[in-house]
């Protein structure tokens, strides 16, 4: 049976009504698309696998500048005001692990592998503290290390590095060299394939050592570069608040940053609000006035996050003709409306009144019928 609308109004309100629907739904996909890409940002969920009980965690992070001289001595000036204010507060001891803190650092240098007489020229990196937690990189191969080992002569290859050097992903165990030093293969982690982490990770082959070994392999400066953590958040910004005070800001300095150091939260920023505010600094995302080279995990994530806040503008723009076009309907609905607003008031209460008798009515027989039904089962 065809149904045939008697207006041409009709017809272009089924078209709009039409096109709102494919707005919704296009809304939901670009939704279900955003959480995807966010879900495989895995250095920046380290807050959700970190969670327990009912406090809330958030995970935070500071770049910093060569310029700063950031080296171990700083690092554990850094760790204790952090901890100092956790016990202040009595919030030292919440972690699931039993540690006091989840957290890492890092630093970058060029150096050569050799292997089997063959040399390749990696991007180095120096990590410590809890770094294969917060970056759980997929592994080909064996296993991460940690502070905890006892030889720390241990290097983690990427797929780049592994391939140039053996011309395989499984060489767990094999031995390489970075200047004179002797390193074993602790694990291979895969190259990322997909477009975007691709890109930030960059096509030249990298390695990781612990942080402690990078002045065994002929690295003079152990300038930290990034320092990251997971701290408790019961009140929102309190782990933001935390690391910046750490790293010297006052509360009245604007969003812990200056020429050296730029303090995010990683958990946070991927919320409504602060996609929105990215939205206003969108024209000057290129311009970069510090001298901080940011990591390939965080510049992926930069990435990510200006990609979703023009998605949410896209999203945003799509509820706002939905919301105009029921409005406008209802407004015309209101205005060729037949009843007056106490009429339809009125008609409103009294169908109210009518359901709530007719549930009366209705619990009054159930009662009746089985008060007779307990009768006919005494007798």
């Amino acid at each position: 049976m065809k149904i045939k609308l008697k207006k041409p109004v009709n017809r272009i309100w089924a078209i709009v009504w039409l096109v709102d629907l494919l707005f919704i739904l296009s809304c939901l996909i670009i939704s279900f698309m955003a959480n995807e890409k966010i879900e495989r940002l895995y250095s920046e969920q380290a807050a959700k696998r970190w969670q327990a009980g009912d406090m809330k965690f958030a995970q935070v992070s500071a770049f910093i500048s060569t310029d700063a001289k950031t080296d171990q001595t700083a690092l554990s000036n850094i760790r204790t005001a952090i901890m100092t204010k956790l016990k202040e507060d009595g919030y030292s001891d919440v972690n699931k692990s039993g540690k006091p803190l989840c957290d890492a650092y890092y630093m970058e240098s060029e150096q050569a592998i050799t292997a089997e007489n063959i040399s390749v020229d990696v991007t180095l990196s120096g990590v410590g503290g809890d770094f294969f937690t917060l970056h759980p990189f997929p592994l080909k191969c064996g296993n991460y290390f940690s502070d905890e080992d006892l030889n720390l002569d241990r290097i983690v290859l990427d797929e780049n590095a592994s391939w140039n050097l053996f011309g395989s992903s499984d060489v767990e165990g094999l031995q390489v060299q970075i200047g004179r030093h002797i390193f074993t293969v602790a694990g291979v982690i895969r190259v990322p394939t997909d477009t975007v982490e691709s890109e930030a990770y960059g096509e030249k082959a990298r390695a990781f050592i612990p942080y402690q070994r990078m002045d065994k392999v002929g690295t003079e400066e152990k300038n930290i570069t990034c320092y990251e953590a997971v701290l408790p958040n019961p009140i929102k910004s309190y782990a933001f608040n935390t690391l910046s005070s750490a790293f010297g800001f006052g509360e009245e300095e604007d969003k812990g940053e200056n020429k050296d150091v730029v303090c995010v939260t990683n958990t946070e920023r991927f919320d409504f609000f602060n996609l929105i505010g990215d939205l206003k600094t969108f024209k000057y995302v290129s311009m970069r006035k510090k001298p901080i080279a940011y990591p390939f995990w965080e510049n992926e994530a930069i990435v990510v996050e200006h990609r979703l806040s023009k998605w949410l503008l896209f999203r945003l723009i799509l509820i706002a003709f939905v919301v105009i076009t029921v409005i406008v309907r209802i407004s015309i609905w209101w205005i060729k409306r037949e009843k007056t607003t106490f009429e339809l008031i009125t008609e409103w209460l009294d169908g109210m009144k009518d359901k709530r008798n007719i549930k009366l009515e209705k619990k009054k027989e159930k009662a009746k019928e089985d008060s007779k039904e307990t009768e006919e089962e005494q007798h």
